[in-house]
């Protein structure tokens, strides 16, 4: 839908849904992105929505429910999916990196885990990535490079000053790491090292 959210792109769904399949009992048309349509083009698909043919299966997805129109929403079986638990992404990136042979750290496993925040395709493309580097062994470092990510040390150094607490440097370290292009990733680490001591 990101790429054809306008009215004509349902307009010709609307056709399309007419003819029955071919092969098969069901024919399965897939909206990626639907919170993108327009206004027009969310109407239009309501259309089809309100008397779809028996044959048609539509699956809709999006990032973004709140910004799917009511009465679409009102017409379909929602199903919500979650993160996938780092300590799965970091079993499946070992079980990739033994079949590739691909020799990784453990601390570097469980460091993309936590950056990918519950994605395995973007842990996925990030062993590919540094796969490609053709490094013997993966490590933090590796990734820490890769990645653009700050030095992690501030995250240790941020800890230290809190226990001390010093607000003066806490302030000076905070506005270094919400300077950094990697905040997001920074904040979560730091409350996972904190939930950690």
């Amino acid at each position: 839908a990101a790429s054809n959210r306008g009215i004509n792109e349902i307009r010709e769904l609307r056709e399309k849904v007419k003819y029955l399949p071919n092969i098969l009992r069901k024919k399965v048309y897939i909206i990626d992105e639907v919170h993108m349509l327009t206004t027009e083009a969310f109407n239009a698909l309501l259309k089809v929505l309100e008397e779809p043919p028996e044959h048609v299966i539509f699956i809709m997805a999006t990032t973004e429910p709140n910004k799917v129109i009511p009465t679409i929403m009102s017409r379909c079986q929602r199903f919500d999916f979650f993160p996938i638990p780092m300590d799965k992404i970091k079993e499946r990136l070992r079980k990739i990196a033994k079949s590739e042979k691909i020799t990784i750290s453990d601390s570097a496993m469980s460091l993309i885990s936590k950056y990918v925040d519950g994605s395995l395709r973007d842990a996925d493309g990030i062993l590919e990535q540094l796969a490609a580097f053709g490094e013997d062994k993966i490590e933090v470092a590796d990734i820490i490079s890769l990645l653009g990510v700050t030095d992690l040390e501030m995250l240790f150094e941020f800890t230290d000053i809190l226990i001390e607490k010093n607000l003066a440097r806490s302030l000076l370290l905070v506005n270094k790491i919400t300077g950094s292009n990697q905040t997001n990733f920074l904040i979560f680490f730091f409350y996972s090292s904190i939930r950690n001591l």
